[in-house]
């Protein structure tokens, strides 16, 4: 289910944490200064942008709630899972747990650039990580417009959302529920614009990262296959990026999927808008997790999560960071290092994302019928 207000009791608080040694070193001494100073250092990747005239009040509001929030996980240690929690309290929380264990970190020269204490797979993995870091791009129009992300699954094929190619077609995110034969048919005069005009074909950027200008760019040359059902496509790329790895995906539902640790890597780009033009994601959130200098919006990144539970559209929930951009990122499991899920919306208001199981359509025309294989 869905993570709603009304779930957020200390056993989802508990489930949350990385592990119960965490948040017994999280609490240690004053953990109000050392989680404003972690999730400063995290966001803030340019130095030189000075952030403190902004920041002043949401420094307060962040250290306010974190102070809440401490006390709240403190009282959880003693009481158990029969506290009863406030809203705020519940609230407070929900920060608590994104600054200490949702980080959205940097990868720079193909690798994670931190090495949070608090996620030992990290360290643990550290020679094995960059192999799927490799296996992931940015999608960007032919004028270099950051639309998404996708990930590689076969030779010269990649996966992403439907809603992306939406995107590179110039059509709003639901259209291709909407108008479902219109989008087909869309989908075919782009391949074949694609591969006759390649100048103004988009293209798929494997490096794309922070304060780099390396690049390995090819072109994306036809669709070859869009779900009907779920926000799911597969691409043909015109070429094999230099350096690339195909993403080994999981071809079984894993066991005890629930309360597994993941981790998202793809290219968060900004957050969605309401009707004022403000971001959807609270400032004192989104400056915390994602930073105040734009620039850094649109590179890669590595998010790790758990999985939440399944929705009634028999996708699953996960609480890694993400933004739009990073629509067509592929989650993976800690333990079985493979590939699990293709991620295709979130929203902060339900402090959950929502993902595509992959190993479901191992046998589906649109991966089976293209070459896409699991293992």
């Amino acid at each position: 289910m869905p993570d709603d207000t009304n779930s957020r009791d200390p056993k989802w608080f508990l489930q949350r944490m990385p592990s119960t040694s965490v948040l017994d070193e999280v609490l240690q001494g004053d953990p109000v200064t050392r989680l404003l100073g972690i999730a400063k250092d995290r966001a803030i990747a340019n130095e030189t942008v000075v952030v403190e005239p902004r920041a002043n009040a949401d420094t307060q509001a962040v250290a306010a709630a974190l102070k809440l929030a401490v006390e709240t996980a403190k009282r959880i240690t003693v009481e158990g899972e029969s506290l009863t929690l406030t809203a705020k309290e519940k609230a407070a929380l929900q920060l608590f747990i994104l600054l200490v264990a949702r980080p959205a970190i940097f990868v720079q020269n193909g690798k994670i650039a931190e090495r949070p204490a608090n996620w030992p797979e990290v360290a643990r993995d550290e020679e094995l990580l960059p192999r799927i870091i490799a296996g992931v791009g940015r999608i960007d129009t032919a004028a270099h417009e950051k639309c998404g992300t996708g990930f590689i699954v076969g030779q010269r094929r990649i996966v992403t959302n439907n809603h992306v190619l939406c995107a590179l077609l110039g059509r709003g995110s639901g259209f291709w529920e909407d108008h479902p034969g219109e989008f087909s048919q869309l989908c075919d005069q782009a391949s074949e614009s694609w591969s006759t005009k390649p100048a103004k074909a988009p293209r798929f950027e494997l490096h794309g990262e922070l304060n780099s200008t390396a690049s390995t760019e090819v072109r994306l040359k036809r669709v070859l296959g869009h779900h009907r059902n779920v926000d799911m496509a597969l691409l043909e790329l015109s070429a094999e990026p230099s350096g690339s790895r195909r993403l080994p995906l999981m071809g079984t539902e894993p066991a005890s999927f629930i309360g597994r640790r993941i981790y998202v890597v793809g290219y968060p780009v900004d957050d969605s808008r309401d009707t004022s033009g403000e971001r959807t994601t609270p400032a004192l959130v989104f400056n915390r997790i994602f930073g105040t200098d734009d620039s850094t919006l649109g590179t890669k990144r590595f998010s790790p999560g758990v999985v939440l539970g399944w929705d009634s559209r028999n996708t699953f929930n996960h609480d890694a960071s993400t933004l739009p951009g990073s629509s067509g990122s592929c989650i993976v499991d800690f333990e079985h290092r493979r590939v699990v899920g293709l991620h295709f919306a979130g929203h902060y208001r339900l402090k959950s994302n929502f993902a595509i199981p992959l190993w479901k359509f191992k046998d589906d025309p649109v991966l089976a019928g293209n070459g896409v294989t699991f293992d």
